[in-house]
């Protein structure tokens, strides 16, 4: 697939836009970018702690936006694992509540936990969307910047 150059800046522009939302969140927490050289997949991580990242994964050509956290410690994912078991909810209502906390009403969103080469264990939410151009949309800068904020609320703040 290709992009044009008004594209491209959409992509640029909510990237940033979303790196600049999130870090003022974390309280101007420094972020890495790891970004294939295609640009098939831009990724963004936040350190949240030790073995522990928040992560906005943009797929241009799909086109997609990725939200969630990933750890690259076994026994971490098992604690969230069992964080959820605990709670007595699905992983799809355990997400869904901590969404609803924070002012997103999305009736069982996607939650897919997987462990990627054996080294990095994910559990993220994806934000499927019609075009890229939907990018540069309010509602969906507004939707990411909140499905951010509920995984912060579910795999940081209550595991506190």
């Amino acid at each position: 697939m290709y992009l044009d150059d008004g594209q491209c800046r959409m992509v640029s522009d909510f990237r940033s836009w979303l790196e600049s939302a999130v870090s003022d969140l974390l309280q101007g927490a420094d972020f890495n970018r790891y970004d294939r050289g295609d640009d098939s997949i831009l990724i963004t991580r936040w350190p949240a702690e030790a073995h522990f990242w928040y992560e906005v994964s943009i797929r241009p050509f799909l086109p997609q936006v990725r939200i969630g956290i990933m750890t690259d410690d076994r026994f971490r994912s098992e604690d969230f694992e069992r964080l959820i078991t605990d709670s007595g909810d699905t992983m799809q209502e355990f997400v869904e509540e901590a969404f609803g906390s924070v002012g997103l009403y999305w009736s069982a969103p996607p939650v897919e936990h997987y462990c990627e080469d054996g080294l990095r264990y994910y559990f993220s939410t994806p934000m499927d969307l019609k075009c890229v151009d939907q990018l540069s949309d309010k509602s969906c800068r507004d939707k990411a910047f909140k499905v951010f904020r509920g995984y912060d609320r579910a795999f940081f703040q209550m595991s506190r």
